[in-house]
């Protein structure tokens, strides 16, 4: 899947990812989640988001791990199965005719916020 201008990648730990995630399914009003990705390899989840200069900086980057990367792909597993150590918590979804639907990135801050309180201080995750 292509990435940096328009679109990134956010990484985060797995049980902060997967929490984030939960917080965005319970978000009110309801919000629409892109794709998100378990990457095995790394005990990671991976969120597709479009780039947000305010949240995430630079307009040619990809973001994983809270660092600036070069990379200008990310692996993603064939549709409906796991594949190269990754899986999908949520399938890229798009209307007919339509791109595929993100996440906002300001929901996924928030929820990713939300995810690190829940966690004890000193945690590595916080």
């Amino acid at each position: 899947m292509p990435v940096g201008v328009g679109i990134v990648a956010i990484r985060v730990p797995e049980a902060l990812g997967r929490i984030a995630l939960r917080a965005l399914d319970e978000q009110r009003p309801k919000v629409a989640v892109g794709p998100v990705i378990l990457n095995h390899l790394v005990n990671a989840v991976e969120f597709i988001v479009p780039a947000s200069p305010a949240l995430w900086p630079g307009s040619d980057i990809v973001r994983l791990d809270g660092r600036l990367n070069s990379t200008r792909t990310v692996r993603v597993p064939p549709l409906g199965c796991r594949g190269s150590g990754r899986e999908w918590l949520r399938t890229p979804q798009a209307a007919a005719g339509k791109r595929p639907v993100l996440t906002d990135p300001h929901h996924l801050a928030r929820a990713l916020a939300t995810a690190r309180g829940r966690f004890p201080l000193g945690s590595p995750i916080r």
